[in-house]
Order: C-alpha cells, then sequence, then structure tokens
C-alpha cells in the first residue's frame, strides 16, 4: 500500500507571481504561510491608492516601506487587504519575510531607510495579529561582511571587506532599534529572524 503523504505545515518561497496570482494556485491542505513583503505588484493591489500616486518610490518596495513606516492608515489598509486575501483561501500568515540588504550599506541614508523599511514590516505584523493573523516572526534578508565595491574596469568590480567581528556588531547596532520596536509591542510576542546573505555588494 502506500505509505502516507507528508502533511504540509507551511508554504515559504511558494510563487515567484504577486499574492493573488500564489493564492489561486494554493495547495488545500496547507493553512500557513510566510507572506513576502512586497514585491511591486503586490502593493499595487494592497497599497491605498492615494499613497501610491503621491509616492515618487512606487516602482521600488522596500523604500515605498520605508516611506510609508510612520502612516498608520495604510498600514492598517494593507493590513486588512492580506488579511482579506488570505482569509478567502483559508490560510493564515504565520510570518512575514522581506529583503533589506541595504541594512549593511556604507551610506547612512540607505541604511535608515532600511530600517525603516524593517519597522515598517513590524507595524505591519502588529496589524495582522489585531485581526486575527497569527504572525510570530519577521524573518529579514540581509547582512554582509562586504563594505562597498566599486567598478574597477569595463567587467571588474573590486569590493572592500569588513572583519568579521566588525561585520557582525555593524549589523546588530543597526537592527537594535527593530528590536527596541518589537519590545514594545503590546500584542503577541514576535521574533526577529535574520538570513545571513550579502545581496548587493557594498
Amino acid at each position: 500500500t502506500r505509505p502516507n503523504r507528508i502533511q504540509t505545515s507551511v508554504i515559504t518561497s511558494f510563487y515567484t507571481k504577486d499574492l493573488g496570482e500564489a493564492l489561486l494556485h494554493w495547495p488545500t491542505r496547507c493553512r500557513n504561510a510566510v507572506a513576502y513583503t512586497f514585491c511591486q505588484a503586490d502593493l499595487v493591489a494592497l497599497c491605498p491608492e492615494g499613497d501610491m500616486r503621491r509616492s515618487r518610490w512606487r516602482e521600488v518596495p522596500w523604500l515605498l516601506m520605508s516611506e510609508l513606516c510612520d502612516n498608520t492608515a495604510a498600514i492598517h489598509t494593507i493590513a486588512e487587504r492580506m488579511d482579506n486575501a488570505f482569509l478567502s483561501r483559508d490560510v493564515r500568515i504565520v510570518s512575514l519575510q522581506t529583503w533589506c540588504p541595504e541594512i549593511m550599506s556604507p551610506d547612512e541614508a540607505l541604511v535608515s531607510r532600511a530600517q525603516r523599511a524593517l519597522l515598517f514590516a513590524v507595524r505591519l505584523a502588529r496589524s495582522l495579529q489585531i485581526l486575527g493573523q497569527p504572525v510570530r516572526t519577521i524573518e529579514t534578508v540581509g547582512g554582509s561582511v562586504c563594505a562597498q565595491s566599486w567598478a574597477t574596469g569595463s567587467h571588474e568590480v573590486s569590493m572592500g571587506r569588513n572583519q568579521d567581528l566588525k561585520a557582525i556588531q555593524l549589523l546588530v547596532s543597526r537592527l537594535l532599534p527593530i528590536a527596541n520596536e518589537l519590545q514594545l509591542s503590546n500584542t503577541h510576542r514576535i521574533c526577529l529572524a535574520l538570513e545571513l546573505e550579502p545581496g548587493p555588494l557594498y
């Protein structure tokens, strides 16, 4: 006889298109999801239309997240639209995932924007919790020993490198504001997880 099939508990990195398309093809037996925040098509569908029109960062999701960091009304609208989309397929959001390698940039302005994008994710997770979604983790991709890079020829790039300990200390110091925000939460505990990938080489 055929052995029992493995029961899927959570799905992440499931689809390369937008959230709506992913949910249309969602496996019926899996009720848990890690939601990526955000691809550009998702923000078009989820973000309040007025905020999208006014923003100069419509094409750059993490910069738009940074811009909306303190916009409580926009965050609540995005959370409601996400909640409705996932509920329509009887799927729960257990984690958010995002990508902010700029957290290790030598450009302090980019670092500040990356921090604000992560704070946006924290506040979005809180809003989703209030709506009943069991979000408990925010995973971000970022962190690198690469300090910066520069072109040295038509097909060559040179790279500056931090010492390992310095890179870790720098990364931790830049994540502290996000950790402090998490401590202020009056909803269920949310953990910050870090996936160490360099992303763009700095």
